[in-house]
């Protein structure tokens, strides 16, 4: 009905009575009043307060005067037919009575909605138990501008929230008239204060506007956390699995979560405005009015990353009681704190599930008042529940298997980019209450639930990446450069190019950094005495580009590059494309892939390319073999050893001393953990769901040797990544881009080179193509190098645009 969808506030006077409506059976407190108001008034709207007794239902739906006082039941209005007084006088908000009226004018008088610590719905010049007869338990109290019948309000609720205001110094002075159909004394408002607007008070005299056509911003903030459903109960679950679909709205700012759950709205919001008055500065509540509701509320606050500390659930519920969701609820936040609502005859119930479900307290209903038996109760639990070993939940989740390649990828991919996240491991508790409330079965990983509540089913780079705040599209369509690459030499550029005012775009196909970007440590930059890693340089030289103005574009994949007239048009692998007056070849190189057999199917299971450094903690206590002899290997040999049980560097030259720094060679040589083989080789790898294995190869004598090991990081060598070049760009037999003097053998222009002057130092064969750090043939293979070759090559850039 109607009447069911009317938010009031709950509150109480003495002890509370939770007694259906029945005849000649009154309530005792507000409790009682607000059930009346909810079941028998039939408005929907606040403009209208009906007061009645449990047997005078007919005559409040019309605003006729009810059955006598005594037959009514106690609502409030026995007070004024005992007094005789008018009992008037508004309810503020802050909680007091009214103060007009003699013997009764401390009384709850009939208008009064909620008690004796008063309601923001309660109306102005509340009274209708004027005579010492009390004949008017079913009068009508309105206020001036809302005089219209209950079928006008009714169509009215939803489009405005007009509410009588917390009344006035002027209005109190009013003088007093009598209603001719009720008998009992109501105030008039004063002319200034029925022209005002309706406002809703926050406290006595305060008044805040109240703007049209929007919900009550309590009634709006608790809607919005159910999923805006009105009575507080979820809309039919979205099919969660579908990757990329929304699973609730944005979110507002975190805070923690006290949960209450009452199928009696009544009470609901009873617990929720008591909670609320004392906690909600600091803690968000959150109310259901069933079981299955709640739960829903919990799966989605659990993808959210919300904190719950506490939940406060009602044993009588139908359909699901409230040890049975109590249950339930465990298996999603099990360390919220667990309180069941209870009335004296379950007091046994309560006791048995505190061995069901590990009850922290059960809570007597009545709980009035709540500063002595509610918020000291809340108080030690939510003192226990911030010292207990909860951790906050960063924005973005990931939840996989640990052998899994394609989870290992993006967990990569997510840490590169500095992505915040977290791992959950499907095998795991966590992991596997996040799979329930996202309604995936675990069969397709990873799964990914964005800051937004966004569920992701093994995400490509391109959908990860729009998803967690990453730019993939360009805001333009033409530039003035274009780099292609985020290494060092791909950020220096964009770095240079965006601070001299170029118009930059730097695009990047997985994430920023390159080879360099997963060093865990760089000790021979130039201005870091104490190293820096590959990681911390990345996302500074990020910040820096972006502080300049650069944009930067992750998991985009250049499949093309062609010249139109002056214009040099970037093509991607989706079909579109970008145009600029210039580009930059900074792509990078990429580890070569160890041909062994068994390497290629345990590839991210055991197998890694490259210092993968989020595998690391993995390793802690265990063996572990890195393949190769250079530099990388030495700084991902030194990193490991902290944790590992033994490192193997596995080199097939006689020495280090021919490929890695002389001051990573002291380094291994001193570190008591670490053993280096040479000549040696991997000849296979083997492992049935992760590598267990490894068949090593003298390469002097031949001979074999098997070995057990779950980890191996393969640094063999470096590939140009420059295949999707062919026919376009001038390259060397193994990849690398040929630029200036080194286009042809004797030093001179290529055949085809259209202009007069000779190309530049860092210019490819096409006019306006440059190329730096290791993309480039006979290029340093240096950090710093790359950096300095992309700062020249905006210089170059600058010097073809004036001359073009």
């Amino acid at each position: 009905m109607a009447g069911d969808t009317v938010p009031l506030a709950a509150s109480h006077s003495g002890p509370m009575s939770y007694e259906r409506p029945g005849t000649g059976r009154g309530f005792a407190g507000a409790a009682g009043c607000r059930r009346a108001f909810a079941r028998g008034a039939g408005f929907a709207g606040f403009t209208v307060l009906t007061v009645l007794g449990a047997s005078a239902l007919r005559g409040a739906r019309t605003g006729r005067a009810g059955r006598s006082a005594a037959a009514a039941g106690r609502c409030g209005a026995d007070a004024g037919a005992k007094t005789g007084s008018s009992g008037a006088g508004a309810v503020c908000p802050d909680g007091t009575d009214g103060t007009d009226g003699t013997d009764g004018s401390r009384t709850n008088g009939p208008a009064t909605a909620a008690g004796s610590r008063g309601s923001p719905r309660s109306a102005a010049g509340a009274g209708c138990g004027g005579s010492g007869a009390g004949t008017g338990a079913g009068c009508t109290v309105t206020h001036p501008e809302a005089m219209t019948s209950a079928a006008s309000v009714r169509g009215r609720a939803r489009r405005s929230c007009i509410r009588p205001p917390c009344r006035t110094a002027a209005a109190r002075a009013a003088p007093i008239t009598r209603s001719g159909d009720c008998g009992p004394a109501t105030r008039n408002l004063s002319a200034s204060a029925a022209a005002a607007p309706a406002t809703r008070s926050t406290r006595c005299g305060e008044h805040a506007p109240c703007r049209p056509g929007r919900k009550p911003e309590r009634i709006r903030a608790i809607e919005h956390t159910m999923g805006g459903n009105r009575r507080g109960r979820l809309a039919a679950p979205p099919d969660r699995a579908a990757p990329g679909r929304r699973m609730t709205q944005a979110a507002e700012p975190a805070r923690t979560v006290i949960l209450t759950v009452d199928d009696d709205p009544g009470v609901s919001r009873a617990v929720a405005r008591d909670l609320r008055r004392h906690y909600g500065a600091g803690y968000r509540i959150v109310r259901a009015e069933s079981g299955e509701s709640a739960l829903e509320a919990l799966r989605e606050l659990k993808l959210r990353g919300d904190l719950v500390a506490v939940i406060l659930a009602d044993y009588r519920m139908p359909q699901m009681n409230g040890i049975e969701f109590l249950e339930q609820a465990l298996n999603v936040y099990p360390g919220a704190r667990r309180v069941l609502l209870t009335a004296y005859a379950d007091t046994n119930a309560a006791i048995d599930a505190i061995n069901v479900v590990d009850l922290d307290h059960y809570l007597l209903k009545p709980w009035d008042p709540p500063e002595e038996k509610l918020y000291p109760v809340v108080d030690d639990l939510l003192a226990a529940w911030r010292s207990s070993d909860y951790r906050p939940v960063p924005a973005t989740k990931v939840v996989g298997h640990r052998w899994s390649a394609r989870s290992s990828q993006v967990r990569e991919f997510l840490a590169r980019n500095q992505v915040p996240y977290r791992w959950y491991s499907c095998d795991e508790p966590e992991g596997r209450r996040l799979l329930e409330a996202a309604g995936a079965d675990g069969q397709r990983l990873p799964l990914v639930v964005t800051p937004q509540c966004t569920v992701l089913i093994e995400p490509a780079p391109a959908d990860l990446a729009a998803h967690v705040g990453l730019a993939t599209t360009p805001s333009a369509d033409f530039y003035d450069l274009v780099v292609i690459g985020g290494g060092p030499a791909g950020l220096g550029a964009a770095v240079y190019g965006a601070s001299e005012g170029l118009r930059t775009v730097l695009v990047e196909r997985s994430a920023t950094g390159g080879q360099a970007g997963q060093s865990s440590r760089i000790e021979n930059y130039l201005g870091f005495p104490d190293g820096v890693s590959g990681a911390q340089l990345t996302e500074r030289a990020r910040r820096q580009a972006g502080r300049f103005g650069a944009e930067i574009l992750t998991a985009r994949e250049v499949t093309g590059l062609e010249a139109v007239g002056p214009a040099r048009v970037v093509r991607f692998s989706d079909g579109s494309s970008v145009a600029a007056h210039s580009v930059i070849l900074a792509t990078g190189v990429s580890y070569r892939q160890l041909m062994a057999p068994g390497c290629e199917d345990l590839t991210g299971r055991g197998v890694y390319y490259g210092s993968s450094l989020t595998e690391a903690a993995s390793c802690q206590g265990h063996d572990v073999y890195i393949v190769g002899g250079a530099n990388s290997a030495g700084q991902a040999a030194m990193y490991l050893s902290r944790g590992a049980k033994s490192v193997t560097l596995l080199v097939r030259g006689p020495s280090l001393a021919a490929s890695m720094s002389y001051y990573l060679i002291q380094q291994i040589e001193e570190a008591p953990n670490i053993s280096v083989r040479t000549r040696t080789a991997v000849e296979a790898a083997y492992g049935e769901e992760h590598l267990e294995r490894l068949s090593l190869r003298d390469v002097d004598s031949g001979g074999t040797e098997l070995v057990d090991a779950q980890w191996m990081f393969v640094f063999i060598g470096a590939a140009p990544l420059t295949d999707w070049l062919d026919g376009t760009v001038l390259r060397d037999d193994r990849g690398f881009i040929l630029a200036g003097p080194d286009l042809t053998p004797d030093g001179r222009p290529p055949a085809d080179w259209p202009l007069d002057r000779p190309p530049y130092h860092l210019e490819t064969n096409i006019p306006g193509v440059f190329v730096a750090g290791d993309a480039r043939a006979r290029s340093a293979k240096r950090v710093a190098s790359a950096v300095g070759e992309g700062a020249m090559a905006v210089m170059l850039v600058h010097r073809y645009l004036e001359q073009s």
